[in-house]
C-alpha cells in the first residue's frame, strides 16, 4: 500500500448538531485517521470556524478540496448535493463513494429520482445502510452495509448538570427513564418525521396510568420546519412539565443513552438508525416504529398508532419491573468489530 497515506475526502454534515448521519461521519474519520490523511467538507446549518462549509459558497476551496483528493466518500441527503459531487469528481476524475443514509421516495418528482439513480449507477461503489432502501433501486454496484460503529465512551462528553439532576430526581422517584431524540423537527408525509407528538400523548398517557416512565427528548437543531414551541405549548397544556424534559441542544445522545432505560424510535420513515443500534449496544429496551425491518431485539410498535405504542410501553414496563428483557451486565453487551468496517475501506481504496 506504500507509506504515503491515500487523502480521504469526506462530505456531509459534521457534529454539531449530533444526528446519525453526523455522528457516524465523525466516529469514521476517528476509525480511519490512522490509515488516510482525511479531508472535510461540511454540509452542517452550523458553520464551524476551523472546517470548510459548502455553505460559504467558496468553490474555490471547494474544488481545491476535491483536486488534492484520491478519494471522495458522499454522504449529503440531497439529491442537488450529490449531483453537485458527483460532477465535480467526474470531471476530475476522482474515484468515489456514496453512502445512502436513507432514501423516502414520496414527495420526490421524477426528475429527482431519475438523478438520483443515474447518480448511483455512475459511481463506483453505493453503500445502502439497510435492505430496504436496496430495493428502491436497480443496482449492481452496491453493498448493503449498516453505518453503526460503536462509540469511545470516554470519549463522550457528559451529561449537562441540568439533565444530570433532572434524570436523578426522576430515579430518585421510581421513574424508568424513555429517550429519544431527532437532528432537527421536520415534516415527512405531512407528518412529524421523529414522533415528537407521539411521544408527549404518550407521556400523556403514561401519566393518567399512573405508568412510571419519565421521558427526554432532545432537539438538537431548532431550525427544522416545526415549531418547537408548538411542543412547549403541548407538553404544558397536559402538564407534564415534571415528566417530559424537551432539550432544544445539541447532547451527547450516546452519555443519555446509558442513564437511560428505554430507547424510543418513533420515526415515520427511517433507514437504519444510529438510535437503534446505540441502545441495544449498551444493553437498553429499545422501540422502534415498524417503517423499516429493525434489528433482532427491537420491540416494535405500528407507525403512529398510539395505541400500538401504548401496549409494547406496557410491556416493556412490566419487563423492567421484572428485571426481563434487558441486558444488565457488560458481557451481555452485543460484540462489534470496527476492524471490518476500517478493512472494507482499506481494500476497497487501496485497490
Amino acid at each position: 500500500m506504500g507509506s504515503q497515506k491515500r487523502k480521504l475526502l469526506i462530505i456531509g454534515p459534521y457534529p454539531p448538531p449530533f444526528g446519525g448521519v453526523s455522528v457516524h461521519i465523525k466516529r469514521l474519520i476517528t476509525l480511519l485517521s490512522a490509515n488516510f490523511e482525511i479531508i472535510k467538507i461540511d454540509e452542517s446549518p452550523h458553520l464551524k470556524p476551523t472546517l470548510f462549509n459548502l455553505r460559504s459558497f467558496n468553490f474555490l476551496t471547494y474544488f481545491k478540496l476535491v483536486s488534492k483528493s484520491n478519494i471522495i466518500h458522499i454522504h449529503s441527503g440531497h439529491y442537488l448535493l450529490r449531483l453537485l459531487h458527483f460532477c465535480t469528481a467526474k470531471i476530475l476524475n476522482k474515484k468515489m463513494i456514496i453512502t445512502v443514509h436513507a432514501y423516502e421516495e414520496k414527495g420526490k418528482t421524477f426528475i429527482e429520482k431519475y438523478i438520483d439513480l443515474f447518480i448511483f449507477k455512475q459511481t463506483g461503489l453505493v453503500i445502502l445502510v439497510s435492505e430496504e432502501i436496496s430495493q428502491k433501486f436497480n443496482l449492481k454496484n452496491f453493498l448493503i452495509k449498516n453505518a453503526f460503529l460503536p462509540p469511545n465512551l470516554q470519549e463522550e462528553e457528559p451529561l449537562q448538570l441540568t439533565i444530570n439532576n433532572w434524570l436523578q430526581d426522576k430515579k430518585d422517584k421510581g421513574y424508568f427513564i424513555c429517550c429519544s431524540n431527532a437532528s432537527r423537527l421536520d415534516i415527512c408525509n405531512n407528518e412529524d418525521l421523529y414522533g415528537l407528538d407521539i411521544c408527549i400523548e404518550a407521556a400523556k398517557l403514561c401519566k393518567e396510568k399512573n405508568i412510571k416512565i419519565a421521558f427526554v427528548f432532545i432537539v438538537s437543531d431548532t431550525t427544522g420546519r416545526l415549531s418547537v414551541k408548538l411542543y412547549e405549548d403541548l407538553i404544558q397544556k397536559y402538564n407534564l412539565g415534571n415528566l417530559f424534559f424537551l432539550h432544544k441542544f445539541s447532547i451527547s445522545f450516546i452519555s443519555l443513552v446509558k442513564q437511560a432505560d428505554i430507547i424510543l424510535r418513533a420515526t415515520n420513515t427511517d433507514g437504519d438508525a444510529l438510535t437503534v443500534r446505540e441502545g441495544l449496544f449498551l444493553g437498553k429496551i429499545v422501540i422502534a416504529s415498524d417503517v423499516v425491518k429493525r434489528p433482532a431485539g427491537t420491540y416494535i410498535f405500528k407507525n403512529r398508532d398510539l395505541n400500538s405504542l401504548m401496549k409494547v410501553i406496557n410491556e416493556v414496563d412490566s419487563d423492567l419491573k421484572n428485571n426481563s428483557g434487558i441486558l444488565t451486565t457488560a458481557t451481555d453487551l452485543p460484540q462489534f468489530n470496527a476492524s471490518n468496517y476500517k478493512d472494507f475501506y482499506l481494500n476497497y481504496v487501496y485497490n
